[in-house]
């Protein structure tokens, strides 16, 4: 540190090389300001630079004529030995301007030797070692303003009057890219790159900070674009500009300092973006969305929110749900928004409003906001307006509720009624009251062509409030044209509200019945045919048919088309089965009377054409034995006449058995099966193999005779159409029945075979086992031959 003349003990390095100049300047210091000063000597320039490496020294005085160096050369050389130490020259020479070169070149002051006096070298050694300090000063404050220039990421830059760059600091150059410029003010913009906040437009020069602020304005926070080559994407620039003034006031130029705000831009940028989307969604959600703070205050609302309560943003912003609704709605509101903010966990709500179209439902979604410390200190809450939705379920659950009830009616008439063929009335009058209880109709009735088709006339009506049957009054058809028009086209007739529905009059061919608001009728069909209608008619308050109501009520009218013509059916089928009956009788008996013809046929053939063949026989043998001495050749004629008459009477023997086998009537069932079979086998040469598991069986002779004449058919039909090699014959008794069967390894009956109308054997074998109370079934065997099973009942049989 540089000491000052009021501090004792000023060292002073005198560069002198006559002795007699030292002593004389050391005595006139000494005279002013004894014992202040100190000196130390150096005669030549190298003596003094090397005292000077070793310190200490406050103040030179130095002398330019050395022996080794002359002039400024001396000053320059001890300037550079040391920077900062006074230095005040003495010289011989009484020369200003020579005085001024040396101020110029760093000396404090000089004298010329001839005039020192004592007070002015105290005075020049005092002004130089305070010019020294203050120049010391201000080197350190540069210093550190210097520091402070370059260690800010501010950019700083400091201009003349004239628009000549004085400061540029280190952070300029980074953020603009490049260093300061000459080029004049008008060409800033161009020559940086500086351009409008639109990012397009060059900034007018006269209008940049700096350049405003060097003509005294002072501005703040000015945006401005950097784009250059060095800055090719762009910086964002945040300026503040202050004009510089001189003591007296003057402007001498302008500072501008400015950052890079490239980075919070896009941030503000983004973030306003994003507040401009939550408002736009805020402000385009067709749902109603809200915002309160923990304490329930309203902080912001939606234009849905707006329309719905009627109330603006700026009304319910600050104020609670108390204060803006009724508090018999809002303290569940509150209560779901305390969960939300207890738990801090988004949750799903059902809340009711009162608007003022009626009252609403939503399905509220609420979620905690939090701040920067992860306190949950808001709620958002989103609501949906499903009041619709409700009503349609809730129409729903109704509908499912008529829905079921309405398939429980009809699947317990179904059940329980529809098959009971033998109380049809009843059935109908179940019907009516069903339907009327099940819709809750006052009235449900049901009307039929009766006889003539002129007019409709009533089968039963039910009222529902009363709980009674009545009988109605016959509807014309020329009463009601349009009506039966409709009806015949198949077409539901239907009317939620006579009073105003225009076709009423046409409907009913004049005002409606006293009372009735709403009707629906069903035209009644049987076997496509239009025989009635289903009539139900509404007292009251007029009623919106519904969907399921109207198929519910012609499935109804489907139910008694089904219930008439079960019984058409029921009848038709008594009536068949009666003359099926009739006819099978009708059969059996022609059956029993062709079998009695046969038995007499066969038996006179037997007996009376077998006893005149017989008779015939013995004349002619009497008549061959006269003639085999007579006449050889009339002996020869009458022998082979006798054997004509032996073949006769085989054959009438033969047409006698196929008419009626002696062995069935003689011998019974089982023997006329085993001689049937050996006939058979004889005849044919196709291999029976009987398996009789019944030693006897005894069967009134119709019955006998049935299963003989089937057992008949089926060898008839095995030596027909089969082309079998064998036939397994069973026969046993099984579980009170007699079991027939007859199996052959032929190819085997088709079913189109079994199924044909024109298989006379097949429909005779089921017709005969028919009448005797059994049945006779034919089937194909998987691998080959037909099966033939007769059961018929034992029934007033005996057996072993």
């Amino acid at each position: 540190m540089v000491s000052t003349m009021a501090e004792a003990n000023i060292h002073i390095l005198l560069v002198e090389d006559n002795p007699g100049d030292a002593r004389l300047l050391r005595a006139l210091l000494e005279e002013v300001a004894p014992r202040r000063f100190t000196f130390t000597q150096a005669g030549r320039l190298s003596e003094a630079t090397s005292r000077l490496k070793a310190g200490g020294i406050d103040l030179i005085l130095l002398d330019l004529s050395l022996p080794d160096s002359q002039g400024f050369a001396t000053l320059a050389a001890i300037r550079q030995a040391i920077m900062h130490t006074p230095i005040v020259v003495l010289t011989g020479l009484e020369d200003e301007a020579l005085g001024l070169q040396l101020i110029q070149q760093g000396a404090q002051d000089y004298l010329v030797k001839r005039q020192v006096t004592g007070p002015l070298l105290q005075r020049s050694l005092r002004y130089a070692l305070e010019r020294a300090r203050m120049a010391a000063e201000l080197r350190q404050k540069s210093t550190l303003l210097q520091s402070v220039l370059d260690s800010i990421a501010d950019g700083v830059v400091v201009a003349d009057h004239t628009g000549e760059f004085q400061v540029w600091n280190p952070a300029a150059g980074r953020i603009i890219g490049s260093g300061p410029s000459d080029v004049g003010i008008s060409k800033w913009s161009s020559h940086f790159g500086l351009f409008l906040p639109d990012g397009t437009t060059p900034y007018p020069p006269e209008e940049l900070p700096l350049v405003r602020a060097i003509r005294g304005e002072s501005l703040n926070d000015v945006i401005l674009l950097l784009k250059n080559d060095h800055r090719p994407d762009g910086r964002w620039l945040s300026v503040n500009a202050r004009p510089l003034r001189g003591a007296s006031g003057h402007i001498k130029g302008g500072v501008a300092v400015f950052r890079d705000i490239t980075t919070q831009q896009k941030t503000e940028d983004a973030l306003r973006e994003s507040q401009e989307r939550f408002q736009a969604i805020m402000n385009n959600s067709p749902i109603l969305i809200f915002l309160k703070d923990a304490s329930g205050r309203y902080l912001q609302i939606n234009r849905k929110t707006e329309e719905t309560i009627q109330l603006s943003d700026r009304d319910v912003r600050g104020k609670t749900d108390e204060e803006l609704f009724p508090a018999n709605q809002v303290s569940n509101w509150q209560a779901h928004d305390r969960q939300v903010l207890t738990t801090g966990l988004p949750m799903e709500f059902e809340e009711s409003a009162t608007h003022p179209d009626g009252p609403h439902t939503y399905m509220v979604v609420k979620f905690p906001l939090f701040n920067a410390r992860r306190e949950c200190d808001a709620v958002c809450g989103m609501a949906t307006d499903i009041t619709v939705r409700k009503r349609i379920e809730e129409e729903r659950s109704r509908r499912a509720l008529r829905l079921i009830r309405q398939q429980s009616a009809l699947t317990d008439f179904t059940r329980n009624r529809i098959f009971q063929r033998s109380d049809l009335p009843g059935t109908l009058r179940h019907i009516t009251e069903l339907v009327a209880r099940t819709l809750q109709i006052e009235r449900v009735g049901l009307w039929r062509y009766n006889g003539p088709r002129d007019a409709l006339h009533c089968i039963d009506q039910y009222e529902l409030s009363r709980d009674r049957h009545l009988e109605g009054t016959p509807i014309p058809v020329a009463s009601r044209p349009v009506y039966f028009q409709l009806l015949s086209t198949s077409q539901m007739i239907a009317a939620d509200d006579l009073a105003t529905d225009t076709r009423t009059a046409q409907l009913y061919g004049g005002d409606a019945p006293e009372g009735v608001t709403s009707m629906m009728d069903i035209p009644l069909y049987l076997f496509g045919r239009l025989e009635g209608v289903l009539c139900h008619e509404h007292i009251g308050l007029p009623r919106r048919w519904m969907e399921d109501e109207w198929m519910f009520a012609i499935a109804t009218s489907h139910l008694v088309a089904l219930a008439y013509e079960e019984e058409e059916r029921t009848r038709a089928e008594v009536q068949l089965h009666e003359s099926e009956e009739r006819l099978r009788n009708l059969t059996g008996r022609l059956e029993s009377v062709r079998e009695e013809e046969r038995t007499r046929i066969a038996r006179e053939v037997h007996d009376e054409l077998g006893q005149a063949l017989t008779g015939v026989k013995l004349e002619l043998a009497f008549l061959r034995d006269q003639l085999a001495d007579v006449r050889s050749d009339l002996h020869e004629r009458a022998t082979s006449i006798i054997g004509h008459v032996d073949q006769t009477m085989q054959s009438v023997r033969k047409i006698a058995t196929e008419l009626r086998p002696v062995v069935l009537d003689q011998l019974g069932l089982i023997p006329a099966i085993e001689w049937q079979a050996r006939e058979f086998q004889n005849r044919t040469g196709i291999r029976c193999i009987l398996n009789i598991y019944l030693r006897t069986i005894t069967l009134p002779v119709d019955r006998s005779t049935g299963v003989f004449r089937i057992f008949q058919e089926v060898l008839t039909n095995i030596a027909r159409h089969a082309g079998a090699s064998e036939a397994a014959i069973t026969m046993q008794e099984h579980t009170g029945n007699l079991l027939l069967q007859v199996h052959d390894n032929g190819r085997g009956i088709t079913d189109e075979e079994i199924s044909a109308s024109h298989s006379l054997g097949l429909v005779g074998m089921r017709e005969r086992a028919l009448l005797l109370g059994g049945e006779a079934k034919i089937e194909r065997n998987p691998e080959e031959g037909t099966t033939v099973t007769l059961r018929i009942p034992l029934e007033g049989a005996s057996n072993d």
